[in-house]
């Protein structure tokens, strides 16, 4: 059974009080700490701002169904959300299922300002009907608002993807898309074949090179449109389009001019049906009318590429103010920690050409998060986080001289497999990785005896396969050996061994170990931990290693630094479970692309598994 969809946009007041109060709440917290609370501060002042502003509207989109009874209404309906559900990119859709709600929608439509709470004393439909419209020529008066009735005449049959968001979201402009079924496929193509012809016979007299150019474009458009209606490739919908603009005659002027202003990149016409703004709001009302002067034939692919149902306002209530929405200024709150059922992970990646502020908004990231407690850890590839850092009583290690991690203190993060494998085991499995990447080329005989000889080298120090995670926690830095007492193990088991088979072997690795004592693995490696991990802002300045050192150097120290933060975070985890407090904990890592590498692929494995 054909029925009508009327697609609406309104603009709607948005409430920000549940941001200020999670702001304020922060502030509170932080009360002690005068860095975080100033940024904090100037946030929720930001909000108190736009609101005293009335910058505080957000587009919101409706569908109406028309149909001539119930049983009909239910069918269309799950027709209707089996398409949604079916298109990609997927259109979440809500139904409108109460009556506060639906009065809120009509309110809407009908520019009434009307209280919820008269819904108890009045009619329905007296409650929302405007009490007069008057018709001026080019203009509604609706009760006390001034109303400004503008349609789109034609645009090209087949067009790009989204031409109508840049005409329809903008602020004080309301839209109506009525959507329905065209005449039999014999009628239609009787219009269309018309159509060509007028087109041909005004291109055959016309000397404008612009509009010669136009109408051959219009008449290549035709014949592609008939060739697929009659291969049935191509369902064509008669579509009116209404605009209603409100505002002072200065604002709808402006408003106007910017509508038209962006139709004309996509060859658009808009037009003010003057004398018949009466007819274009009867268009503009929830009724199966549309405005048929106005009316075009389109074919689904352009009806499709009309998609403006776009989200121009974010707010996830306990998130940090990331900016403002380019066409309402409105305020843009993240939360990189709220899951929906469309958010299921927590990482995220900024991605843009040079020039077009990645880092500002990794340091306005870095700025927020801290603010709201958050513990981060920054990679800081081209030294310019230490300013940053200072400010907010951060700690700032370079990893290539002064700070050290020692890859034989044991990691003992937590994974899938905790039952089966002991943590030992699952460090001697990091080990395996450090080792293939420190040493190039090393041969599989070589590691699998190199591993043997750490775990024994292990084993004389007191630590097991049953040595127990609380064992490990109540050790300290100091209580882990370095790669100078791993040497010299190996040199006792030189002197120790039997066959000249595995003396060669040893003997081997005993040159690759060398390089981890002495030179510049040595000075990364050799001794124990350093870095302080405690302050929850830690900057890891990774210039003089990424650009100085050689590509092996590079990897190994980043697969030792990533693996001692996982063991870290989940530790930190652990400690604030036990205190019943919760903390979030973040990686940022600008320039990421220093980090792939083609030949090892370990390193993004790591990455992959923080």
């Amino acid at each position: 059974m054909p029925f009508v969809i009327k697609a609406y946009k309104f603009d709607e007041k948005i409430n920000l009080n549940i941001n200020k109060e999670n702001y304020e709440k922060l502030i509170e917290e932080n009360s002690n700490n005068e860095v975080r609370k100033n940024l904090l501060i100037n946030n929720h002042n930001f909000i108190s701002m736009i609101e005293e502003e009335n910058m505080t509207s957000a587009s919101s989109y409706y569908f109406a169904i028309i149909v001539k009874n119930k049983e009909a209404l239910d069918k269309a309906k799950e027709d209707f959300e089996r398409t949604c559900d079916a298109i990609t990119p997927k259109l979440d859709i809500e139904l409108v299922d109460n009556k506060k709600w639906l009065i809120k929608v009509f309110a809407n439509l009908y520019y009434s300002n009307v209280n919820l709470d008269q819904i108890m004393y009045y009619d329905f439909v007296d409650l929302l009907s405007p009490l007069r419209i008057s018709e001026m020529p080019s203009y509604l008066k609706v009760d006390n608002e001034e109303i400004q009735m503008v349609s789109i005449k034609n645009y090209p049959l087949f067009i790009e993807h989204g031409f109508l968001d840049r005409i329809i979201n903008l602020p004080n402009v309301k839209a109506s898309v009525t959507i329905k079924d065209t005449i039999e496929q014999s009628k239609l193509l009787n219009v269309l074949n018309a159509s060509f012809k007028a087109v041909l016979a005004d291109f055959n007299s016309s000397k404008n090179l612009s509009d010669v150019t136009e109408m051959q474009s219009l008449m290549n458009n035709y014949k592609l449109l008939i060739e697929q209606i009659s291969a049935n490739d191509e369902k064509v919908k008669e579509v009116s389009i209404i605009l209603a603009i409100s505002g002072t005659k200065k604002q709808r002027e402006e408003i106007l001019k910017e509508i038209k202003t962006n139709a004309e990149l996509y060859q658009i016409k808009v037009d003010i049906p003057n004398l018949r703004q009466m007819a274009a709001w009867q268009g503009f009302e929830l009724t199966d009318k549309g405005l048929p002067d106005y009316a075009m034939y389109l074919p689904t692919s352009t009806l499709a590429s009309a998609f403006f149902f776009t989200e121009n306002y974010h707010n996830d209530s306990a998130g940090w103010l990331i900016g403002e929405d380019s066409n309402y200024g409105l305020p843009t709150f993240f939360d990189q920690f709220a899951l929906t059922k469309n958010r299921t992970g927590h990482n995220m990646s900024v991605i843009g050409t040079t020039g077009s502020g990645k880092s500002f908004l990794l340091k306005l990231l870095i700025t927020n998060e801290f603010a709201r407690g958050t513990k981060l850890f920054l990679f800081d590839i081209e030294n310019e986080l230490e300013k940053l850092t200072n400010r907010c009583g951060g700690e700032y290690i370079d990893l290539s001289s002064k700070g050290l991690i020692n890859p034989l203190q044991i990691r003992y993060v937590s994974t899938d497999d905790d039952g089966e494998t002991s943590i030992l085991g699952k460090h001697l499995g990091f080990l395996e990785n450090f080792f293939i990447t420190a040493f190039e080329d090393i041969s599989e005989k070589e590691l699998v005896v190199l591993l043997d000889i750490v775990e024994k080298f292990y084993n004389s120090r007191g630590i097991t396969k049953k040595t127990t995670l609380e064992e490990f926690e109540s050790m300290s830095a100091k209580d882990y050996p370095i790669f100078s007492d791993l040497y010299a193990f190996l040199l006792e088991q030189q002197r120790n061994t039997k066959t000249k088979e595995l003396e060669r072997i040893l003997v081997n690795i005993e040159v690759l170990l060398k390089r981890m004592v002495t030179g510049q693995d040595g000075n990364l490696y050799n001794g124990i931990t350093t870095i302080d991990l405690s302050n929850n802002l830690v900057v890891f300045n990774l210039q003089e290693l990424l650009f100085n050192s050689s590509r092996r150097l590079i990897n190994t120290q980043m697969i030792n630094l990533l693996t001692y933060l996982s063991n870290e975070i989940v530790d930190n985890k652990k400690k604030n479970d036990k205190k019943n407090k919760k903390q979030n904990m973040l990686i940022v890592v600008d320039e990421f692309h220093y980090f792939i590498d083609e030949d090892n692929p370990t390193l993004l494995k790591y990455f992959g598994q923080m």
